[in-house]
């Protein structure tokens, strides 16, 4: 299958959201539309959508990646990625990361959160968590040894770089700035840990 990625407006970004985001992220994982019109007001966010070309010359809406990036950080964070369940297992996941490892360049990796396997609460998450791990190692990502708790959940940190890793001090740094930028104030300090 051929696929094709796009860059999204802000009202395809909010009709996905509306759509989709409930179906593919857990509820505590979900952050209010406002959040990301603010940063996407702000120049802070951006989104991409998945395409699959259909032999009849059509096109098929087969997921989405929502970014939050910080102005002159040398890495964006990798907010939501789902892919249409009909589409999974047909190699669109690793299409759509090459693509925005291209779409990307001008970073040095793209910086990515899975929910931390040490704190699934049964075999079936954890089974879930460890097959997520593996399809982002399988695609070149590195799991760096920082974890991030944010709004009480458990977050392992992943780097999918660009070309070479990027040390881990600046993974660090880079991550407290966007998450600066998700969660901005008094609130970064009550329900934002970085270890």
């Amino acid at each position: 299958m051929a696929y094709e990625t796009e860059c999204l407006t802000l009202e395809q970004t909010a009709d996905i959201y509306t759509e989709w985001i409930d179906r593919h992220f857990p509820q505590d994982e979900i952050k209010p539309f406002a959040s990301i019109r603010r940063m996407w007001e702000a120049g802070c966010y951006q989104a991409l959508g998945l395409y699959r070309q259909n032999a009849d010359g059509t096109r098929a809406f087969a997921g989405y990646a929502f970014f939050v990036l910080k102005k002159g950080g040398d890495l964006l964070l990798l907010d939501y990625l789902a892919i249409v369940e009909e589409y999974r297992g047909s190699g669109a996941g690793s299409s759509f990361l090459k693509e925005m490892k291209r779409q990307f360049s001008d970073y040095k990796g793209i910086l990515i959160e899975t929910e931390d396997i040490d704190y699934a609460c049964s075999d079936e998450q954890r089974m879930v968590r460890r097959k997520r791990d593996a399809f982002y190692a399988r695609n070149g990502a590195l799991k760096t040894g920082i974890r991030g708790c944010v709004y009480g959940v458990h977050y392992a940190i992943w780097m999918l770089p660009a070309a070479e890793p990027v040390p881990e001090v600046s993974v660090k740094e880079n991550l407290e700035d966007i998450y600066r930028i998700i969660i901005p104030g008094e609130k970064y300090t009550r329900h934002v840990e970085i270890f």
